[in-house]
């Protein structure tokens, strides 16, 4: 035992001077499980039975253990000597000085980085250095009262460890694992099948009479290699750490909130591309589409212009619109005669002519262009003829006002009695003649008028439907 935990303390002070960075802190406690109880190694005047806890986070700890901290390698092998130095041993027939009880020495190591430093975590780990008292038969180490009694204890305990590795060799369908059934096993059940790396050392005696006992350490040995644990670090935080490092942590979910993250602005691009690419692959197809529907017009239009020997009906339209006009306007659109002409001297070309489709195409565009301005001087001769008729309706009212005028006149002449004297009927009758006379004459170019505006507007109801 003293050259394993010489060899420890060498390394652990080693690795504390390779890592400068970081402030170690070694806690050193020991006990002994001697006859089931538990006694303190470091406080052997107590001389008590110490009382085992369950911590939820540190599992079973022993109640007020005395825990010294080493200033110095030096000073941690004293410590480790004062352990040893307390131990129970007693002589026995095999032994001079027997081991009586199970002694356990817990190294507990804490590491933590130095002020300077941004990080707050902190590590710790406990190393157990245990050391079993070996089982005896009491046939053949002749004990009997005390040392029979402290044998039974070492037995029993013994026995609940090698129970307690082979239900854990077996795994999950081992079932209950006693581990309260000692104190031992109580102690060492993180170290057994729980957050460790356990390293067992089994010892043998080449002399023939122990050959049962060697072979069942070896079966011991076997199953405690099909153990598995599951080893984490163990970090422990400061409340005053933790408060500075989650301050740091809002600070910088806070940052990371006013600025936004670069790889979601990429996302976000992405996004925005893929919706463009998808866009843009849209309008190819639609535009492939529409140019596909071109050609397909552009052959069939081709098609119909090869064979053409007559004028497009719009053509045709054009020029039956012309025939009506022609004959219903008067020598006021003479302008309009003419480029009728020239759309019956184009239509005939167009009859004679076998030229080829764009050819056509053209003259086609120029009497669509002809027939729009036809169409406009045709509105015009229209305006005319509507100003025309609205100035005849308009004399025509006047003279209904002085016809109905002069009828008065005469009616109011009528009503007057005739003189009995000659002279004032001779001289009443002059004026009257003259007066029926006037009246003849103005109701005959009223009646020319009334026939003008029957003419007018049968003219305008023919273009009107024309």
């Amino acid at each position: 035992m003293r050259g394993i935990t010489e060899k420890a303390v060498n390394d652990i002070y080693q690795h504390i001077m390779n890592t400068p960075e970081r402030d170690f802190t070694i806690k050193i406690s020991g006990l002994e499980i001697y006859n089931e109880n538990v006694r303190d190694l470091l406080n052997s005047e107590s001389g008590r039975n110490l009382k085992l806890l369950d911590d939820p986070e540190k599992g079973t700890v022993v109640e007020k253990l005395v825990e010294e901290t080493a200033s110095n390698d030096q000073h941690l092998r004293h410590l480790i000597s004062i352990c040893e130095a307390q131990r129970q041993v007693g002589e026995t027939a095999l032994n001079d000085s027997s081991s009586r009880s199970h002694q356990i020495i817990r190294l507990t190591i804490e590491s933590t980085l130095r002020e300077n430093s941004d990080c707050v975590r902190s590590f710790v780990a406990s190393l157990n250095f245990v050391d079993l008292a070996g089982s005896e038969r009491a046939s053949q180490t002749n004990a009997d009262g005390a040392r029979l009694r402290e044998g039974c204890h070492i037995n029993l305990s013994l026995m609940t460890l090698t129970t307690v590795i082979r239900k854990l060799s077996v795994g999950k369908r081992s079932g209950h694992i006693p581990y309260r059934d000692s104190k031992l096993t109580r102690i060492l059940q993180h170290s057994l099948g729980g957050n460790a790396r356990t390293a067992i050392i089994c010892t043998l005696s080449p002399a023939l009479s122990h050959f049962e006992q060697s072979r069942n350490t070896l079966f011991f040995a076997t199953r405690a290699k099909e153990v598995t644990n599951n080893a984490q670090v163990n970090m422990v935080v400061s409340n005053k750490q933790l408060v500075k490092h989650l301050q740091k942590e809002v600070a910088r979910l806070e940052a990371e909130l006013r600025t936004p993250d670069p790889s979601r602005e990429k996302d976000l691009k992405i996004q925005q591309m893929e919706i463009e690419i998808e866009e843009l692959k849209r309008q190819r197809d639609l535009a492939q589409s529409q140019v596909d529907e071109l050609r397909r017009k552009l052959q069939e239009d081709q098609q119909i212009l090869n064979p053409i020997e007559s004028p497009s009906p719009s053509v045709k339209k054009c020029l039956s619109y012309s025939d009506v006009l022609s004959p219903k306007l008067d020598g006021k659109d003479l302008g309009c005669h003419d480029k009728t002409r020239k759309t019956m001297l184009l239509r005939q070309s167009m009859r004679q002519s076998s030229t080829a489709p764009f050819a056509l195409m053209h003259e086609i565009r120029k009497l669509e262009h002809l027939q729009e301005q036809l169409g406009e001087e045709a509105n015009r001769a229209l305006e005319v003829l509507q100003k025309e008729v609205a100035c005849h309706r308009l004399g025509n009212q006047n003279a209904a006002e002085t016809i109905a005028k002069l009828q008065a006149e005469i009616r109011e002449m009528r009503s007057v009695r005739s003189d009995p004297k000659e002279v004032e009927v001779g001289a009443a009758i002059a004026p009257n003649k003259s007066v029926s006379a006037n009246l003849k004459e103005e109701i005959t170019r009223l009646h020319s008028q009334g026939s003008t505006i029957a003419d007018l507007e049968e003219q305008l109801e023919n273009v009107q439907k024309s």
